[in-house]
């Protein structure tokens, strides 16, 4: 079971985070705002109440950002290893270890480390559905204990006008309308997802839920194990 949810405390890092890059620079990278440089989400939370409660934790961000998230979970005690496909080496200097690189390209940039927790918020959506359950397949091998992982859904804002929404999961990428793009920052192809069909993925790739919630923008925020 998931511990109990509180607020976190400040964090020397998340200062550092901030100044070493400004937050226009976050929110133009085509892959909308990084809101963990600016709070802690549900998930997030979740994430740090098992921190705060183990020892030896090791935490793989994918799609980490500027590391607002990783720096909480830092001050908790975990060895974090971020990787974004964005130039962010210089706000994790006193955050973790930073890659560099495409998150599906995991299997062949980290083949056999290991990590006893995964974090993938707001990122597993930007890679085709196949691609994703490759990603998901191999975090299985190499991470011991839990995924923490959100979706962008298929009944969010995002999803207005979307031109593939009526298509399969599997052949549903594709880039926002016009006017989303402008509006949340994310020109970037993604696919968005029914919650059904996000846990079915999850599932699918051998981890099996212990936790998942819809927001009320639409999101998908999901905690899943690894099942025997």
């Amino acid at each position: 079971m998931v511990g109990k949810i509180r607020e976190p405390s400040g964090c020397v890092w998340l200062g550092q985070v901030t100044r070493l890059v400004g937050m226009s620079e976050v929110s133009h990278t085509g892959f909308g705002v990084d809101v963990g440089a600016t709070r802690l989400d549900d998930l997030d939370k979740r994430l740090l109440v098992e921190v705060e409660s183990q020892t030896g934790v090791r935490v793989l961000d994918l799609g980490c950002g500027v590391g607002g998230a990783a720096a909480h979970l830092r001050q908790g005690g975990a060895e974090i290893v971020g990787v974004d496909q964005h130039d962010f080496a210089a706000a994790w200097q006193d955050v973790g270890v930073f890659y560099q690189a495409d998150i599906a390209s995991l299997p062949t940039l980290l083949p056999s480390e290991q990590f006893t927790h995964c974090l993938c918020q707001r990122t597993i959506h930007y890679v085709p559905y196949n691609d994703a359950l490759k990603l998901l397949l191999h975090l299985r091998t190499v991470v011991t204990h839990t995924l923490f992982i959100s979706f962008s859904g298929a009944t969010s804002a995002l999803a207005h006008e979307y031109p593939t929404l009526d298509h399969p999961v599997t052949n549903r990428h594709a880039l926002l309308a016009p006017a989303e793009q402008t509006t949340f920052g994310i020109t970037a192809p993604i696919t968005l997802y029914h919650a059904v069909e996000a846990i079915d993925l999850i599932e699918q790739a051998g981890w099996k839920i212990i936790w998942s919630r819809t927001t009320d923008f639409g999101n998908i925020l999901v905690v899943a194990t690894r099942s025997v």
